[in-house]
């Protein structure tokens, strides 16, 4: 099960990873067509920016729903597939912002 998490989490950074320099190259591309300018710059930037944050949430969900999956499957058997999930979407987000909320009270505290 160790094995299958590890290539999950390999796949979806490499994916991430391909994503994020596709777009800077399709963004480089652009500004070299274009006349660069201030503007198209901070464009550039920010479009850059944007995909990099989108990555990063896909690449911490994905990450999340893996070890979601590894910490409910029970010790005494192992899931019939490797996207077999025992618990509902909804769940999984209910515990994830329900550590938040905890972190958050303990931080403040």
């Amino acid at each position: 099960m160790v094995v299958i998490v590890a290539a999950v989490i390999v796949v979806v950074v490499v994916t991430a990873v391909v994503v994020v320099a596709v777009a800077v190259m399709a963004v480089m591309a652009v500004m070299a067509v274009m006349a660069v300018t201030a503007v198209t710059a901070v464009t550039a930037v920010m479009t850059v920016a944007a995909v990099v944050v989108a990555v990063a949430v896909v690449v911490a969900t994905a990450a999340t729903v893996t070890i979601v999956i590894v910490v409910q499957c029970p010790a005494d058997r192992t899931p019939q597939a490797a996207l077999e999930v025992p618990c509902s979407v909804q769940g999984v987000v209910h515990e994830i912002l329900r550590g938040a909320h905890d972190i958050a009270q303990r931080v403040t505290e």
